[in-house]
């Protein structure tokens, strides 16, 4: 089997936020970044849901400035890891 690594990356502040604006988010915050081998074994890949799917699930537009900040973050997170990834 390929190289296949699932990170817990929750950020628990921007969930709270996210949960007091809609209650029912919780089911639906993308907290997992996945490092993958690719078929022909040459490089990682690094995916993750793109929190701003979560406006419009929920259809809170108030959700729309706490996604934006967790977006942010996972994007920065998964650049840095594009640049320090190995071998998963």
């Amino acid at each position: 089997m390929l190289g296949y690594r699932i990170l817990g990356t929750c950020n628990t502040a921007l969930a709270g936020e996210a949960m007091e604006l809609d209650r029912a988010i919780g089911v639906a915050v993308p907290c997992n970044v996945v490092i993958r081998e690719d078929p022909g074994g040459a490089v990682s890949v690094i995916e993750a849901l793109n929190p701003e799917s979560l406006v419009d699930l929920a259809g809170q537009e108030q959700l729309a400035q706490v996604v934006s900040r967790t977006s942010d973050g996972l994007q920065a997170a998964m650049h840095t890891l594009s640049e320090s990834a190995g071998p998963v």
